[in-house]
């Protein structure tokens, strides 16, 4: 008789505390609407920017927690010769996102959601990233949070 497997319930370590936001019916929309033209399906596979933004040997600019999207949007219309992927968990400001980039026809943004370790480690490792910005990090301040920074200093 063989043992039963045994199973890993180990939670996955992430880099932000997911918290319940209230998402309205213009955000949902937008999703709805949107997230196809500017969104990126995660997968466990590597992508490559070129090939998302239809275009090769621009600046890639990676902005992580973007909020609504509002320094996103400012730099991809001021900087139209790089490509943007934005990064942020939060579905509310990425819904307020998609309605600000509705309007605008801009090319060269395209948004994530999902933690920007997973991200960086899994998605784009291969990748040349030429800047990444990022935008309020949650702290993690003890010792024991280590694993979860983005940025350790």
């Amino acid at each position: 008789m063989n043992p039963s497997p045994k199973l890993n319930h180990k939670r996955e370590i992430t880099s932000y505390v997911r918290r319940a936001g209230r998402i309205t019916s213009g955000q949902k929309n937008a999703w709805e609407k949107y997230w196809r033209l500017f969104g990126i399906k995660n997968t466990k596979d590597i992508f490559n920017a070129d090939d998302i933004f239809n275009n090769s040997n621009k600046k890639l600019i990676i902005e992580i927690g973007f909020g609504n999207g509002e320094i996103l949007i400012d730099n991809a219309l001021r900087y139209p010769g790089s490509n943007f992927i934005g990064i942020e968990v939060y579905e509310s400001g990425i819904g307020q996102c998609l309605i600000n980039l509705s309007d605008k026809r801009l090319t060269n943004v395209k948004l994530i959601n999902e933690d920007a370790k997973k991200v960086l480690n899994n998605n784009l490792n291969d990748q040349i990233i030429d800047q990444i910005n990022i935008f309020f990090p949650d702290p993690w301040p003890k010792k024991r949070h280590h694993k979860r920074r983005l940025i350790d200093k």
